[in-house]
């Protein structure tokens, strides 16, 4: 259906039931009572999240996340790496002490 059609349609249609005389003034009060009711009141967790999506945040988040992991990997890295030997000696069942 064209745009043109359906204003048409919109103009033939009858009003059926009658609308009190306040009801285009209560609809606009109760929809500015809303919007005003959603800029005052915001969830926190929406704010968090529209916080970290920007540029500069996104990217220190990233960046600390790296250096973080980083970091903690390089705790679990020993000072002396493992030879071959030390891994024969662990799996021989004649180098271990049986007690």
């Amino acid at each position: 259906m064209k745009d043109s059609e359906f204003d048409d349609l919109l103009r033939s249609a009858e009003d059926k039931l009658p609308l009190p005389a306040t009801f285009h003034t209560d609809v606009w009060k109760l929809i500015e009572a809303t919007d005003a009711a959603s800029k005052t009141v915001s969830p926190w967790p929406a704010n968090v999240i529209s916080i970290l999506v920007r540029p500069w945040p996104a990217f220190s988040g990233l960046a600390a996340m790296v250096a973080l992991g980083l970091w903690l990997g390089a705790l679990g890295i020993s000072g002396n790496p493992p030879n071959e030997m030390t891994y024969v000696r662990s799996i021989s069942p004649f180098a271990q002490s049986h007690p």
